[in-house]
């Protein structure tokens, strides 16, 4: 990054985005005609930019501390249930937002064989989010 785009510290930059599935960071050029900035995106993998209008509606923003560094993830692909990756709740391992519990323990009580509906209750989590996290984890793993 600091040799392709000349950004020090790219992950900590307020310019970066993911879709799901790449991190994009967003660059902008001034059109010359009309003055006006277009903001584009760029894949860090392999400098390729993609339609932002495209990507718009999966496009997830990291939140950033007061020191301008990143702190949390909201992770893509999760419909029903809001996880987050955040340093500061079990050391960034992705956690539900409502209760800050890990999803592996979730997930680990379910594969245990404990009911779904228990679970659920237990964590005081919805029933439809225990089981998209069940179904997440047996997809990944």
């Amino acid at each position: 990054m600091r040799d392709r785009l000349g950004v020090e510290h790219a992950l900590a930059s307020q310019r970066l985005y993911t879709d799901g599935a790449d991190l994009l960071w967003e660059v902008t050029d001034r059109d010359e005609d009309t003055r006006a900035e277009a903001k584009k995106l760029v894949v860090l993998r392999n400098g390729q930019y993609v339609f932002r209008k495209v990507v718009e509606d999966r496009l997830r923003g990291i939140q950033y501390a007061a020191d301008g560094f990143a702190y949390s993830l909201v992770l893509p692909d999760y419909e029903v249930a809001i996880v987050i990756a955040d340093p500061n709740i079990n050391f960034g391992r992705p956690s539900f937002a409502r209760n800050g519990m890990p999803v592996d323990v979730v997930v680990g009580q379910v594969h245990a064989g404990d009911p779904i509906d228990e679970v659920a209750a237990d964590f005081r989590l919805s029933v439809d989010e225990v089981t998209e996290a069940v179904f997440r984890a047996e997809r990944v793993g």
